[in-house]
């Protein structure tokens, strides 16, 4: 009787434990889903404070701390 009580609460425990590394893996999915979406999005995704310049395939962006990087 003990052990079975152990055991349901094993299961109530894997299965809160899937619930909440699904909840995290859905919610990361859509915060990347909607950065890459646009231009402007992933932008400010990236943490650029100005844009340097602009090319159909990339851009190019100074980050806060004074870095130049190329975003695709």
């Amino acid at each position: 009787m003990i052990r079975n009580k152990y055991r349901k609460m094993l299961i109530v425990f894997i299965a809160l434990l899937l619930l909440i590394v699904a909840s995290i893996s859905i919610y990361w999915l859509l915060v990347l889903q909607k950065a890459h979406s646009t231009f402007n999005d992933y932008y400010d995704f990236r943490g650029c404070v100005k844009l340097i310049g602009k090319k159909s395939s990339y851009g190019t962006c100074e980050l806060n701390s004074g870095k130049v990087i190329k975003i695709v």
